[in-house]
């Protein structure tokens, strides 16, 4: 179950990585073992600007995946919460 929430969270992130960093956002996350919680906090902070993002998404669902990266994975940890869902069915 973590890994199918951390390859959504993979593709949804991927609007916000930057052009250039985009080519090693895809390398890293292939090479990685990635269904851990500490690699989620530590992996996408590194190429994607959660703060800014957090406050002024791309899309306005996807306000629910920066809410579910902020506040439910400290809360919860890797788990399907109802913001989760919730941005499973916009995505």
């Amino acid at each position: 179950m973590n890994r199918r929430i951390v390859e959504y969270l993979y593709h949804g992130f991927m609007p916000y990585v930057p052009k250039d960093k985009l080519e090693a956002y895809n390398n890293e996350f292939n090479k990685k073992g990635k269904n851990s919680l500490g690699f989620v906090k530590e992996f996408f902070p590194r190429y994607v600007d959660i703060p800014y993002y957090h406050k002024f998404p791309i899309r306005d669902s996807d306000a629910f995946l920066f809410n579910y990266f902020v506040i439910d994975l400290e809360l919860y940890g890797l788990k399907q919460t109802n913001t989760f869902k919730k941005f499973k069915r916009y995505f």
